[in-house]
């Protein structure tokens, strides 16, 4: 089950499994840029107080590719990993030439990561920048493979806004996928001790004054044509410096470059120290009276920060992320001009003032690149991709008083879990404006905007049942087989409206195809015996044309999850309803009994049937009643209800309300002594508004149906629907109306039974268990889910 935990930015979030990829740490580029980078950004993640549990993965490509897709599965399925962070995608480029070909093949695909979020670093995209120096036909598309599978990825970390722009402009890169991160220094970079001797230079051979500079054997690094520039400045200096210049150098660049120097007139002047240990380098760094670094381009350039760090004055070059993160705190140069770059060592070697003024901007400046800062955008970023995109389908919209139930109460917690876009079928008009705030977490939009949005969701929650309202949504439940899809099932079988979509619109082919997937072969007997009347709709479940695909069916009464397994539906999770607070007392003694129905259907049968038994209850005297029908909307007011009124003559006792706004709707409610809410039984339309009456308290007259077999018996009056159904509701309205102590006692056990149920927030704990192992499952899990009420205020919905 998903715990929750303080997040990175202050806010609540789930508790992750995070792994990274350590292939770096098997390579050459351990003991450079990428592997230090890589070391220190999790070293900082580690120590963040998060709560989340972090797994190491080390890669095996020397298998092929269905080893190391196997290798990664595995991994993956039994750590449960939520966030998987490529720190080095390029990581086949670090492997020797030889190794290089074998394995090239031998990359990660998006596709074997299912649900887990993969995160990927960026450090730079020279090969794009630089594709002269770079790029052959044999590079050119396993580089460009694995940018596409840092493009399909869904979060990037460019370690400089140099390297997002660039990524954007020469791969199509989408710009809000990519957080900048930049980048930091470990600690032990500082300034020389007051009355401290640096004994590192002794140590490899120093004998003078020194420029230093960190490079490789990258043509990028621009080594030669600095040895060429500081050699051609010592001169003017009187030869009285050395070029010390640090990286793990074979024997042979060691040798070429000490000859290019020779060559120049310039030998002796030149040390190429080979690999050095970080100790020995901070020392090295304190030490120096220049650092340069004439770069041709660089993604984040950390060496100019760890020398900025160390009190040590930098010359750099003005391009790429080096010009970004240098800014005013360096001398800043040409790199393609060897004269551009002798003067600047010049002028830093001879201008003590100056030297020492950017010596201290970029100590100053160097305090903004730190680790913790790093890791925490590194963690606002997995959370911020953790989070589902789910999408919603709605039968009523969110803003619509009777919007309660099901969805209604637990949007607001999906969002917890997830970005939610609530679809339906029409969005309102200005009459709700107060009720939006353009920063919610939640949009609205009209369902036919769907196909448009579709590729974004993780999940789709589909709301269905057999009322008409549900119309619009049945059509979209195939997405199912592309889209995992949540179904919160209202009833048991979907024959009504199978029956609506398709014989009442004279499209006989597409029932038949209901009944196919259903029934096979056995499917023409089974239409020959309903179409004949030998079959009634109700004995005959019609699930399957909707539900094949759904990864979880969420049901709200538990006979309905028994005929579901028997229909094969398997992996069963009960979830028990969550309670509710009532939102306002009881109404007190009055002179008028008020009655209340809160309009779900358009359908005239329930409503004549009420009226004709309030004009009997009036008849026999009761004149002090009312009965009010509630709608947030003048359309789901039925037709033909003013005309009866009339005709019956209850204009002094009937009232029809649109109460477009939820505080209205509520206290319309609490003015109700009783309420009456009845439909055809066979459509289940009901069962979330039975849910809102019963725990506010209000005494509830209902059919005795399937969906509303959840109410225990001493909780509501319950009427048999049939041939007798009138004379059942007058006594049952009779009885409410004359019987305030009755009235109290129904009121109060109801609000009993509300009382044992779990918490809001237990379920939605359970709610986001479901979901979670809903994106896991290959089969199709049916879960219990019993959903009565929720919080008492309504969630601020921005519609789009």
């Amino acid at each position: 089950m998903c715990k929750m935990k303080t997040s990175a930015n202050g806010g609540e979030s789930v508790q992750m499994n995070i792994a990274f990829d350590m292939f770096f740490a098997k390579t050459e580029a351990m003991k450079r840029g990428i592997g230090r980078y890589s070391q220190n950004m999790i070293e900082a993640i580690l120590q963040q107080e998060t709560g989340h549990s972090y797994y190491y993965f080390y890669p095996d490509v020397s298998k092929g590719a269905e080893y190391l897709k196997d290798q990664l599965q595995q991994f993956l399925y039994r750590n449960r990993i939520d966030v998987y962070h490529m720190t080095s995608p390029f990581n086949l480029f670090h492997l020797p030439a030889n190794l290089f070909q074998a394995y090239s093949d031998t990359m990660l695909n998006k596709a074997w990561f299912g649900y887990t979020r993969v995160a990927a670093t960026l450090y730079d995209v020279i090969p794009l920048v630089l594709e002269h120096q770079y790029m052959n036909d044999f590079v050119r598309p396993i580089y460009m493979r694995v940018i596409e599978m840092i493009r399909s990825c869904d979060i990037i970390y460019a370690i400089s806004e140099t390297t997002k722009a660039d990524a954007v402009r020469l791969t199509g890169m989408d710009a809000d996928k990519i957080s900048v991160i930049m980048g930091g220094y470990d600690p032990k970079f500082t300034p020389l001790p007051a009355g401290a001797i640096p004994m590192a230079p002794y140590r490899y051979g120093i004998a003078k004054p020194y420029v230093l500079c960190t490079g490789g054997d990258d043509p990028r690094k621009n080594l030669a044509r600095l040895i060429e520039a500081f050699i051609s400045a010592n001169r003017i200096l009187s030869n009285a410096y050395q070029l010390v210049i640090v990286y793990n150098s074979s024997e042979d660049e060691k040798r070429a470059m000490l000859e290019h120097a020779r060559l120049l007139g310039g030998e002796g002047s030149i040390v190429v120290t080979g690999y050095v240990p970080d100790g020995d380098l901070v020392e090295l760094y304190r030490a120096t009276a220049l650092f340069a670094f004439p770069s041709l381009y660089e993604g984040f350039g950390l060496p100019i920060v760890e020398a900025m760090a160390c009190g040590t004055p930098v010359l750099t070059s003005n391009n790429s992320s080096l010009a970004e993160i240098g800014g005013d705190a360096v001398y800043q140069v040409d790199p393609a001009n060897r004269d551009s770059i002798a003067e600047g060592i010049v002028q830093m070697l001879t201008h003590p003032q100056l030297a020492q003024e950017l010596a201290a901007r970029g100590q100053q400046q160097s305090r903004q690149y730190n680790w913790d800062s790093v890791a925490q955008k590194v963690m606002e970023g997995y959370e911020k991709v953790y989070r589902r995109k789910i999408a919603v389908f709605a039968s009523r919209h969110p803003f619509y008083p009777q919007a309660y139930g099901a969805l209604y109460y637990t949007v607001p917690y999906l969002t917890n879990r997830g970005e939610v876009d609530v679809f339906v079928e029409r969005l309102l008009d200005d009459r709700v404006g107060e009720e939006r705030t353009e920063d919610s977490p939640i949009a609205v939009y009209v369902h036919t905007d769907f196909e448009s949005r579709k590729g974004k969701y993780d999940f789709v929650v589909y709301e269905i049942g057999n009322g008409e309202r549900f119309s619009f949504i049945a059509p979209y439940l195939t997405e199912m087989a592309h889209i995992p899809g949540i179904v919160v099932l209202h009833g048991s079988n979907l024959h009504e409206l199978t029956w609506r979509l398709t014989i009442e619109r004279n499209d006989l082919h597409a029932y038949y195809r209901v009944l196919a997937k259903e029934f096979g072969s056995l499917a023409p007997n089974w239409m020959d015996a309903i179409l004949g009347g030998a079959a009634p709709r109700s004995a005959v479940p019609l699930n399957r044309y909707y539900l094949e695909h759904a990864k979880a069916i969420i049901v709200d009464e538990r006979n309905t999850r028994e005929r579901l397994l028997q229909e094969k539906y398997r992996t069963v999770i009960d979830a028990s309803p969550p309670a509710i607070s009532s939102a306002a007392g009881r109404p007190g003694s009055r002179s008028q009994t008020r009655f209340v129905t809160v309009c779900a259907e358009r359908s005239e049968t329930s409503y004549r049937l009420i009226l004709r038994c309030l004009r009997r209850l009036v008849d026999e005297g009761c004149s002090n009643v009312s009965y009010t029908l509630l709608s947030g909307d003048e359309s789901m007011l039925p037709e033909g209800v003013p005309d009866l009124v009339t005709e019956l003559g209850l204009e002094k006792h009937v009232h029809l309300k649109i109460v477009p706004q939820y505080k209205q709707y509520r206290r319309q409610l609490a003015k109700a002594h009783a309420a009456i809410e009845l439909n055809d039984p066979q459509t289940y339309a009901l069962s979330d508004i039975v849910n809102e009456l019963i725990a506010l308290g209000i005494p509830t007259i209902m059919y005795d149906a399937d969906f509303c077999r959840f109410v225990p018996d001493d909780a509501a009056i319950k009427i048999q629907p049939g041939d007798d159904v009138e004379n059942a509701l007058l006594s049952a309205m009779r009885r409410l109306y004359r019987d305030k102590e009755d009235r109290e006692a129904l009121s109060a056990r109801a609000s009993a039974w509300m009382g044992e149920l779990r918490t809001m927030t237990t379920f939605s704990e359970a709610l986001q268990e479901a979901i979670e192992l809903s994106s896991s499952l290959g089969e199709n899990p049916t879960v219990l889910w019993r959903i009565q009420e929720g919080p008492g205020g309504v969630p601020q919905i921005r519609t789009t």
